[in-house]
């Protein structure tokens, strides 16, 4: 028996770092530096975490800006 996904959600991709182009610094937060850079052609947002986080607050905020980003008309 298969799991189906909730209609709207998008499953988890996990990339190496090595297959990313970084080509600039476009922001800092609380958590990390975010960078614009090229994955497979296309140009995206990469947020590299600070050392020493929680891994699961950090996880479940990353999927709250996600669910943001996704209602955000652009």
């Amino acid at each position: 028996m298969s799991e189906q996904q909730p209609k709207g959600e998008t499953q988890e991709k996990y990339f190496d770092y090595s297959e990313f182009n970084i080509l600039e610094q476009i922001g800092e937060g609380a958590y990390g530096k975010i960078f614009k850079a090229i994955l497979n052609n296309q140009v995206v947002a990469l947020k590299l975490l600070k050392p020493g986080l929680d891994e699961n607050h950090i996880t479940k905020e990353v999927h709250n800006q996600r669910n943001v980003i996704k209602l955000l008309k652009h």
